[in-house]
């Protein structure tokens, strides 16, 4: 996917020096392929490591794979939070679900996948 976009990351060593990525809910769902049944500790829990992890790592850009963890962290004041620090994020469905490749008008009529590379193109655009 990142690929597909215009950010240029093949002038640095490894692409994973450029890129992190970690799970927004730090627990596994329930059941295998199910939603995680968010309790009030996932969410304080979720917000605590995310919120730390992005002060840490301090990224340009986060994309929520999860709609249910945007949510999440919208209503916990995270992306609040990451207005304040001048980070840009979206969400975009999980690459593995049906959205990802179908497209839907919450992406301007376009597919997850284009949203996902298209917001990242606008990133690189920006600093161009």
């Amino acid at each position: 996917m990142l690929f597909e976009s215009e950010a240029d990351f093949c002038s640095s060593s490894t692409a994973f020096s450029r890129i992190a990525f970690l799970n927004y809910f730090q627990r596994p769902a329930e059941q295998t392929g199910k939603s995680i049944k968010v309790s009030q500790l996932d969410a304080d829990v979720s917000k605590d490591v995310v919120g730390q992890v992005a002060k840490a790592i301090a990224p340009e850009i986060i994309i929520f794979t999860s709609s249910l963890a945007y949510r999440h962290a919208k209503r916990s004041g995270l992306l609040k939070a990451f207005d304040e620090q001048g980070i840009k994020y979206t969400r975009t469905p999980h690459p593995g679900m049906p959205w990802w490749n179908r497209v839907s008008k919450v992406y301007g009529n376009r597919t997850g996948k284009q949203h996902f590379v298209d917001f990242v193109n606008s990133v690189v655009k920006t600093e161009a």
